[in-house]
């Protein structure tokens, strides 16, 4: 978190971040990690699909009205 503190523009190190969270399934605080990592990284398809990802996950366990 430090790392992210002093670099928070450094992809690798948002990355790291997104994958420490979604390993620890963790995916709320996932998630702005991942959405940050999209728009430091727009045309790659990797963050994208994390994110995605990431988003069905919270929507599948979000109650339903």
């Amino acid at each position: 978190l430090k790392a992210n503190e002093l670099d928070p523009d450094d992809p690798s190190i948002v990355n790291g971040l997104a994958v420490f969270c979604i390993q620890e399934k963790k995916w709320q605080e996932a998630l702005p990690h991942a959405a940050r990592l999209v728009e430091l990284l727009p045309s790659a398809a990797g963050p994208r699909q994390m994110l995605q990802q990431i988003q069905a996950i919270l929507s599948s366990r979000s109650p339903s009205p």
